[in-house]
């Protein structure tokens, strides 16, 4: 997609298993990203998971399109 999973700053949503999330936290581990996520929607509202970049691999901003002025 052209965009760095290192780019995703705290406040980012993406999306995660099908679902959206706000990027709470990043940490660098070596080759690997430590993300804490919070629920932006249904059964995972308000809830947070720590993920391990790449082993969860369909991590993906959610692009929302710019409104016409």
């Amino acid at each position: 997609m052209g965009i760095s999973t290192k780019e995703f700053l705290p406040g980012t949503e993406v999306r995660l298993r099908g679902l959206r999330w706000e990027v709470v936290s990043s940490q660098s581990l070596g080759p690997q990203t430590l993300f804490r996520l919070r629920g932006l929607e249904n059964a995972v509202l308000g809830r947070e998971l720590d993920v391990l970049y790449p082993f969860e691999d369909d991590l993906e901003p959610v692009i929302h399109p710019k409104a016409p002025v």
